[in-house]
């Protein structure tokens, strides 16, 4: 059982600037050890929406196997590895379905946090990218790509087929809507579903993907 999710927070978005001192908001969201924790940080911002991030990253990985888990941010509990807030740093989310493995990385510009559930092997299996779509330094963006998200889908996409050395084109991630809410992205070669775990994120001006690597073997199936 393997599942990936990601997040990215813009923190110069309008909204996350100063979004700590917002407690309503704060007391909604957190739990109450993770309300304590933002009160001794010194980066209350990257800390709330660290702790935001691994939350979703979390939602999205366990959603893929529980469908009808709870999104609700103060169900899920933030467990992280360093007790200050280093740039890059390590921990758990603790979900209504198990924990699921977290690793963040933070600037002054944006969070951005991947989760994983299956054996820790797996993350090197595992592919990232976080991307500003309108400074055209990410290659797989098209022109076509005009909206942030479908612009995170095609580099996504794009993203794939290098790993797995298929022509531009055959690898499409698709998704639809189940009860008013949207479903988890679905990699498909040729048309063709496959079981790859891949996350889409965007936020503010940034886009991000994450994918564990399709089985080489399947892939080459479905293309010959």
């Amino acid at each position: 059982m393997r599942a990936v999710g990601n997040d990215v927070v813009d923190l110069r978005a309008d909204g996350a600037w100063g979004k700590s001192r917002d407690k309503r908001f704060v007391c909604r969201v957190l739990t109450a050890s993770e309300q304590n924790r933002l009160a001794k940080s010194q980066n209350p911002d990257a800390c709330l929406w660290a702790m935001w991030a691994a939350k979703e990253a979390a939602y999205k990985a366990v959603s893929r196997i529980f469908p009808d888990i709870s999104a609700w941010p103060g169900r899920y509990e933030t467990v992280f590895d360093h007790p200050g807030l280093p740039r890059q740093f390590a921990g758990t989310v603790n979900t209504p379905e198990g924990s699921v493995c977290v690793r963040l990385h933070w600037d002054e510009n944006r969070v951005h946090c991947v989760g994983l559930i299956g054996s820790s092997e797996l993350w090197q299996d595992l592919t990232a990218d976080v991307f500003e779509p309108e400074d055209g330094a990410h290659p797989a963006i098209e022109s076509s790509a005009k909206k942030i998200s479908a612009a995170a889908r095609t580099a996504a996409a794009a993203a794939i087929g290098l790993h797995t050395g298929l022509p531009h084109g055959l690898v499409k991630i698709e998704r639809t809507r189940v009860s008013q809410r949207s479903a988890p992205p679905v990699v498909k070669i040729q048309g063709i579903h496959t079981e790859t775990p891949v996350s889409l994120s965007h936020h503010g001006r940034f886009a991000a993907f994450a994918f564990l690597a399709p089985l080489q073997a399947q892939s080459a199936a479905m293309c010959s």
